[in-house]
């Protein structure tokens, strides 16, 4: 078998695994994450890296709270959105930390997919909250962005999906050229 046929080969096991990661559950999603990365080592070895490899995704299979249940914490109690954040905050930090291992290259662009149970919820509820948390667990927990300002992420996207048997919310982290 020649070269070019084992790096396809590879690099076709790699998006598999990719994808199937993105229909598990939290355990298994570090798995195929993972494998999909010893993979791309593997395809480092041959002295190929593919596309993708400047992108991190990053899967978190829950939703988040929205702004306005943050509002509301704050609201009831001067300490309950703090504890509400830190909380959110470091629950995000500990789905990621398996999946995101090496520090980021500044500045990133970051594309986040919504995907919730239903509509119910308006868009930049969902949103606001999440961004916060999001960003702040990749500086403050995971320490692969050295901060969240300008300079470190050049720009953010959201889209938005309903998907009722599986919540979660997808992070797509891009390399700004």
């Amino acid at each position: 078998m020649d070269k070019d046929r084992i790096i396809a080969l590879v690099e076709a096991e790699i998006m598999r695994k990719l994808n199937r990661a993105k229909l598990c559950g939290i355990a298994e999603v570090a798995e195929h994450l993972e494998v999909a990365d010893a993979l791309a080592a593997a395809l480092d070895a041959y002295g190929r890296t593919p596309d993708w490899t400047a992108a991190k995704r990053l899967v978190l299979p829950m939703t988040l709270p929205g702004l306005n249940d943050y509002i509301t914490a704050e609201r009831s109690h001067r300490q309950s959105g703090a504890a509400m954040k830190r909380k959110w905050q470091r629950d995000v930090a500990l789905v990621m930390r398996r999946q995101l291992r090496q520090p980021l290259r500044e500045p990133v662009i970051m594309r986040y997919t919504w995907v919730e149970k239903n509509q119910c919820r308006d868009k930049d509820n969902i949103s606001s909250f999440g961004r916060k948390v999001i960003q702040d667990a990749l500086v403050k927990d995971l320490k692969v962005l050295r901060n969240d300002g300008w300079s470190n992420i050049d720009s953010f996207s959201d889209r938005f999906i309903v998907d009722k048997p599986r919540p979660r919310v997808e992070i797509e982290i891009l390399e700004a050229k």
